[in-house]
C-alpha cells in the first residue's frame, strides 16, 4: 500500500469516540474451554468465507472481546509445508525448510463477528493483539517458538488490506495448487497472495 493510499484509507476508516473507546479497551484471550471452542467453530463455519473451522496440524484459537462481547475470532496453525515464493523469500533450501518449518505458523482464520464488522481498524488491531502473545502461547502449547507468521489473501474475497495496515508484507503468490497428500498437489485454479509478518 502506497503512503497516499494508506492516508486515504486511514481518513475513511477513522473510528468515532465510542469505537475508539472500545478499541482501546479490547482484550484478547486464548481459548481452552471446550464449550467456547465449539462456539468459535460454529461461528467460523457459519460466517467465514471458507465455511470450515478445520485447520492444519497444531492450532491455537483466540477471541478478541470488546465490552465482554466477542468481536473477532482468530486462529493460528501449522504453516504450509511448501510454498515456493515463501521459501525463496526466506532463502531456504529444501533441507532447511524440512528442519525449520516449525519456526513458522499460519494465521489460518480471521473473522470479525456480527455488528463489529462496522468497526474501523478492528481486524488489524485484532491481529496485532494476537501477535504480541503468539510466541509465548505457542511455546507453552507446543514447545517451540515461532519466528514468523504467514497467511493468504484470496483476491476473490478480500485483498488483505487489514494485514497490510498491520505491517504484513506480500512475499509472492501461490499458483492455485492445494496439498492433498504428502507428495500430491491438486490444481484448483485459485491463486492466492502470500503475506508474512516477522515475530522477531
Amino acid at each position: 500500500m502506497s503512503d497516499q493510499s494508506r492516508q486515504m484509507f486511514e481518513k475513511t476508516t477513522r473510528p468515532n469516540r465510542r469505537q475508539r473507546y472500545l478499541l482501546d479497551n479490547a482484550t484478547i484471550r486464548l481459548l481452552d474451554d471446550q464449550a467456547e471452542i465449539e462456539r468459535w467453530n460454529d461461528l467460523i463455519r457459519t460466517h467465514h468465507y471458507l465455511r470450515s473451522s478445520n485447520v492444519a496440524g497444531k492450532a491455537l484459537r483466540y477471541v478478541e472481546e470488546e465490552a465482554g462481547k466477542w468481536a473477532a475470532l482468530l486462529s493460528f496453525s501449522s504453516a504450509a509445508y511448501h510454498l515456493k515464493a515463501r521459501d525463496s523469500c526466506i532463502g531456504w533450501e529444501t533441507w532447511q525448510r524440512r528442519q525449520r518449518l516449525a519456526l513458522l505458523v499460519a494465521n489460518s482464520r480471521l473473522l470479525i463477528v456480527g455488528s463489529s464488522r462496522s468497526m474501523p481498524n478492528l481486524a488489524s488491531q485484532s491481529l496485532s493483539l494476537a501477535l504480541r502473545r503468539l510466541r509465548e502461547d505457542w511455546r507453552g502449547a507446543f514447545g517451540s517458538e515461532p519466528v514468523a507468521v504467514e497467511t493468504f489473501g484470496d483476491p476473490e474475497f478480500f485483498e488483505g488490506t487489514c494485514y497490510k495496515a498491520a505491517n504484513w508484507t506480500v512475499v509472492g503468490s501461490i499458483q492455485g495448487f492445494a496439498r492433498q497428500a504428502a507428495d500430491f498437489y491438486q490444481h484448483h485454479g485459485k491463486p492466492k497472495t502470500i503475506l508474512m509478518y516477522p515475530l522477531r
